[in-house]
């Protein structure tokens, strides 16, 4: 048996909220432009890391010098925010919310908790 693992940190979900800023479009419309391009390809599960905006550019802020993306306004990463919640409400069984707000430490066991019911996955 051959087991394909594909992990990817910048998903459709992003890319579409992205395009919406610079667009203006409405989520209709990215949703008709993923059903066309993507179709029913999609992940089996995505762990969304959910963070306050405020405290994920101080964490970025403390890494290194901001990128393109880290450059953006805080309403941007908001509506960020916010297309990711209303994905997470299309598909929760697929799209697991952890609370990145917390430490490492408790953002790591809860990735670990999620990973170990899908286990199975990686068992030839």
């Amino acid at each position: 048996m051959v087991l394909g693992l594909f992990l990817i940190d910048l998903s459709i979900m992003v890319a579409a909220q992205l395009k919406r800023k610079q667009e203006n479009l409405d989520i209709a419309i990215i949703e008709q432009l993923e059903s066309l391009t993507v179709g029913k390809t999609v992940p089996d599960l995505t762990l969304w890391l959910d963070v306050e905006p405020q405290l994920g550019l101080q964490r970025a802020a403390q890494r290194a010098a901001k990128d393109r993306i880290e450059s953006e306004t805080l309403h941007f990463f908001e509506r960020i925010r916010e297309g990711y919640g209303y994905r997470h409400s299309l598909f929760p069984e697929r799209i697991k919310k952890i609370d990145a707000n917390n430490s490492l430490q408790t953002v790591s066991e809860h990735i670990a908790t999620i990973l170990r019911q899908y286990q199975h996955w990686f068992k030839p």
